[in-house]
């Protein structure tokens, strides 16, 4: 009997591990299998999205708002706007909320070349009023006539959790048609 009920005390203590990995995991897909493309025909880019995530999409065609169905204060915006006041890629990264503290900026290319070109964009990490934010900014060509951003939030509590889903997100924008250059 002393060997029964420790067997059935790794068992519980098994099954709890396994429970609270789940519980750990929260709502932030695994693989490519959990993601689906979002394509934008306005401004002709695409991006992974979360399945789970709830969609919202602009009125005007620029672009998609995702939430994680567990957290209302996480999300994912990816968009595309002409460049009216003829902004150069560094201005218009530079551009952030009041009390916005910048934590990093970067300049990157993304991971794939557009019309044999690799696409070059600002990266940057901030905080404000207890939300992180991790956000991409590129053009379509060197007239800056488009700009495309990715805006991902978390409380910054929760930040790290999503971290690499939003990396992923970001990483895998895509031009999508020959509108640009």
């Amino acid at each position: 009997m002393n060997m029964m009920t420790l067997n059935s005390k790794y068992f519980f203590l098994l099954l709890l591990l396994v429970l609270l990995s789940f519980a750990a995991r929260g709502q932030e897909p695994r693989d490519e299998k959990e993601m689906e493309r979002y394509v934008n025909p306005r401004f002709c880019f695409s991006v992974l999205a979360p399945k789970q995530f709830q969609k919202k999409f602009s009125d005007n065609g620029d672009g998609i708002i995702l939430t994680a169905p567990q957290n209302k204060n996480v999300e994912i915006r990816a968009s595309g706007g002409y460049n009216a006041l003829f902004y150069t890629l560094e201005e218009e990264a530079s551009l952030h909320c009041e009390g916005e503290k910048i934590l990093s900026h970067e300049n990157i290319n993304l991971s794939y070349k557009h019309k044999g070109r690799a696409i070059k964009a600002k990266k940057i990490l901030s905080e404000a009023n207890g939300q992180r934010f991790l956000k991409l900014v590129f053009s379509n060509n060197s007239n800056n006539d488009i700009f495309y951003s990715v805006w991902c939030q978390a409380p910054k509590s929760d930040f790290n959790k999503y971290q690499k889903l939003f990396e992923k997100v970001i990483q895998s924008i895509r031009l999508t048609q020959s509108e640009s250059e």
